[in-house]
């Protein structure tokens, strides 16, 4: 992997990733500390329901357009 920047760039965007990892974990602990039943058993509907509810069944993964790519270059 081809990093750009300098040494110090490099390690004070490495900072700033490792704090914004370390704010977001203590939303996260405050967010399940402050559930009230009403949260928690909606985030468990939620999180136990059929995975279909979450995707746009229209939309693609993707293969089928990556392979017409591979055959168009494969041809080409």
């Amino acid at each position: 992997m081809k990093t750009t920047g300098t040494a110090d760039e490099l390690r004070h965007w490495a900072e700033c990733w490792k704090l914004a990892g370390e704010l977001l974990d203590e939303i996260k602990r405050s967010d399940l500390a402050n559930m009230d039943d009403a949260g928690a058993s909606r985030s468990i509907r939620l999180l136990s329901s059929d995975e279909r509810l979450w995707f746009d069944p229209k939309a693609g993964s993707g293969l089928v357009e990556q392979q017409r790519i591979f055959r168009r270059l494969k041809r080409g």
